[in-house]
């Protein structure tokens, strides 16, 4: 199986409780000088954007999200949308108690 460009670092694949959370990824230093991310979107079961903030450091990607109470159970996207329009899409799981 192909690896992609990025990597998750501290995504969790359950996340329980409404808050504010953060992710970490990196860039496999081959690609970095290439990989130009133009957005990163954070979208719910419903494909509804959440509350989110980007952040790069080099090869470290950081992703900032806000599940509320809200928010719908099931399976919610990181998508990093680069400038050559390729994307990178990483799931998670929204289960409320």
């Amino acid at each position: 199986m192909k690896r992609g460009p990025i990597t998750p670092v501290s995504l969790s694949e359950w996340y329980v409780f409404p808050g504010e959370y953060s992710a970490k990824f990196k860039v496999d230093p081959r690609r970095s000088q290439e990989l130009e991310i133009e957005d990163v979107l954070v979208v719910d079961a419903d494909g509804a954007s959440l509350p989110s903030s980007f952040r790069r450091w080099g090869t470290k990607l950081h992703v900032g999200f806000s599940l509320a109470g809200t928010t719908p159970d099931g399976v919610c996207l990181i998508d990093f949308v680069c400038l050559d329009g390729s994307r990178e899409r990483f799931k998670f799981w929204f289960i409320k108690p």
